[in-house]
């Protein structure tokens, strides 16, 4: 609770006029996992049917959301345009960090997956040394920007080869901090 403090303190209150993921917590205090894998999935299969390349965007609207599970992009998804996920904090949670090296990730995009691309923008990868923040395996048009990713145990920002298929990662305006003490 107190990395949630902090984060609340220097995020300040919300201002985006999106309501959160039905489902979702967004005030971090339970794990909102399972309800922000079924909002992109949903969002995802909205623009498949579009006739013309649709954006699938996921707006946080400036929540912070506990996640005891990745954030998975993978190629179980459809979508006709870009993946965009935006605007809110996603906290690492004790039972993220338990799922081992390769899986303890807040986002994951693995696999070729049917879609234009995914951004990733204004975002907050937080842990109080809880696994990682983003891994990028075997995916096509990964963009981060403006985003900032504290205190994990492993690494913020993976582009690893184990699926051994290679990726495309841009990182643009980030930052990566590592605190010595409790957040």
């Amino acid at each position: 609770m107190a990395a949630l403090l902090l984060l609340q303190l220097l995020l300040g209150p919300s201002h985006a006029a999106e309501p959160p993921p039905p489902g979702s917590d967004p005030t971090g205090r339970t794990d909102s996992s399972a309800a922000l894998n079924a909002a992109v999935r949903a969002l995802c299969e909205a623009t498949a049917a579009a006739p013309a390349p649709r954006d699938a965007v996921l707006d946080l609207a400036g929540g912070v959301y506990l996640m005891d599970e990745p954030l998975a992009v993978n190629s179980s998804l459809r979508c006709s345009g870009m993946l965009r996920i935006r605007s809110g904090t996603l906290l690492a949670s004790e039972a993220l960090g338990r799922l081992g090296a390769n899986h303890s990730f807040l986002v994951t995009v693995l696999d070729y997956w049917e879609g234009l691309g995914v951004s990733l923008e204004q975002l907050v990868f937080a842990s109080d040394s809880h696994g990682g923040g983003l891994r990028v395996d075997a995916a096509h048009h990964v963009h981060v920007a403006d985003s900032n990713f504290l205190n994990f145990a492993t690494v913020g920002i993976w582009g690893s080869k184990l699926l051994g298929m290679g990726h495309d990662l841009a990182v643009d305006r980030c930052r990566l901090t590592e605190c010595t003490g409790d957040m």
